[in-house]
C-alpha cells in the first residue's frame, strides 16, 4: 500500500509485464470531521481527470475498489488535513508474456494445412445440404395397419371414439398396492 498526503500527489508507473491492483482505499484519522465529509478520489490517466471513489469520515471511512492498470497513472485527492492510503498488489500481466505467443509457433506451413482443412469443411456441407434435400422431396407410402382399418369409416376418417378407448378407464383404476387415500400417523 501508499500513503497520498494532502495536497500531494503520487504518480505509479507499472514495471513491464507487471499490473497493479488497487483493492482498498481507507481515510487516516482526521480531526475535523466537517472537511471530511466528502472527500473526492482523483485519479489521472492519459491526461484524464476521473473521481473513483468518495470516502467520508462519518459514514463511509474505506471503500473496496477493483482497479487493475498496467500503464503509467496518477493518485491524489482533496482532503486538506489527512491522508488517504491506498491498499493492492503487483501481479504478472497474463497478455504481455512474449514466451507463451512467439512468432515460431505460426509459421507459414501451419497457414496452408489450415487453409486446405477449412476448404475441405467448406465443401462438405454443401454435400449433406443436397442429399437433405433429396431425401426431403421424397414421398414415402406406409401400408395400413389392422388397427388403423379396424377403426376407420368406409371413407378413410378415424373414428373419434376408438381414440378415446380404455386410456381414462385405467387411470381411474390405477392405485398403489399398500396405500390408501387415508393418511396415518407413524409415530409412536
Amino acid at each position: 500500500g501508499v500513503e497520498v498526503t494532502p495536497g500531494t500527489s503520487l504518480k505509479v508507473k507499472p514495471e513491464i509485464g507487471t499490473l497493479i491492483h488497487i483493492s482498498h482505499i481507507a481515510l487516516s484519522e482526521v480531526k475535523d470531521l466537517k472537511k471530511a465529509q466528502y472527500v473526492p478520489l482523483r485519479l489521472k490517466i492519459d491526461d484524464k481527470d476521473y473521481i473513483i471513489g468518495s470516502l467520508s469520515a462519518e459514514d463511509r471511512t474505506q471503500i473496496m475498489v477493483d482497479l487493475v492498470f498496467e500503464k503509467e497513472f496518477e493518485l491524489s485527492h482533496d482532503l486538506k488535513d489527512g491522508s488517504i492510503y491506498f491498499i493492492g498488489y503487483k501481479a504478472e500481466d497474463p497478455i504481455s508474456d512474449d514466451d507463451e505467443f512467439s512468432s515460431e509457433d505460426f509459421s507459414d506451413e501451419d497457414d496452408d494445412e489450415h487453409v486446405e482443412a477449412n476448404n475441405e469443411l467448406d465443401e462438405a456441407p454443401k454435400d449433406i445440404n443436397s442429399n437433405a434435400l433429396k431425401s426431403e422431396s421424397k414421398k414415402v407410402d406406409l401400408p395400413a395397419t389392422d388397427k388403423a382399418s379396424d377403426s376407420s369409416d368406409s371413407d378413410g376418417k378415424i373414428d373419434d371414439e376408438s381414440e378415446d378407448d380404455d386410456d381414462d378407464d385405467d387411470d381411474d383404476e390405477m392405485k398403489l398396492d399398500g396405500v390408501s387415500g387415508d393418511s396415518e400417523d407413524l409415530t409412536d
